[in-house]
């Protein structure tokens, strides 16, 4: 099976959540290639599922979501500039609207002055204004967080700017 490049292809989306033993196939695997650049040995290929997921008319399987969150933060972090992989991925958590990943999303939006430029920190709330403060100022979820007091975001989100997140997430 090749690409249109002639690469091989990737398999589909379906490919991936019908056995979780594959996702480690896209876990972030940092490094640096012949002249020194950071390199993410899986990079293009979580990079191919995320934008195949963001196409799909419904929301992605959270545990799912949540995995390529959790790899591509780190992968961001090592890389040099911004891709849009990590906003995409974002979306595919906050769509679920599930308040205890309000500290995925944090750690994706200040993950560095890049991330926290572009990624649309209204995917903080996406459970809710009231919801997600309660539970990143209650003292059980600080703890569970290391005591982080700013899990806590500031700003009202705009939920119309959030409706339309997934049809244009860059």
């Amino acid at each position: 099976m090749t690409g249109s490049d002639g690469a091989p292809a990737l398999p589909d989306a379906a490919w991936w959540l019908e056995d979780p033993e594959l996702w480690p196939l896209l876990a972030f695997e940092g490094g640096a290639d012949e002249h020194g650049r950071p390199f993410d040995a899986a990079g293009e290929d979580l990079q191919q599922v995320l934008e195949d997921l963001i196409r799909q008319p419904e929301p992605v399987d959270i545990d799912f979501a949540r995995y390529l969150l959790v790899h591509e933060t780190p992968s961001q972090g090592h890389s040099w500039g911004f891709r849009h992989d990590i906003e995409i991925a974002a979306i595919l958590v906050a769509e679920h609207r599930q308040v205890q990943d309000v500290r995925l999303l944090w750690d994706a939006i200040y993950r560095s002055s890049d991330t926290w430029g572009v990624v649309p920190h209204q995917l903080l709330y996406t459970a809710g204004v009231k919801r997600t403060w309660r539970y990143a100022t209650d003292s059980a979820t600080r703890k569970q967080h290391g005591g982080s007091r700013r899990l806590a975001p500031a700003a009202r989100p705009r939920w119309k700017d959030l409706a339309g997140l997934r049809e244009h997430p860059a």
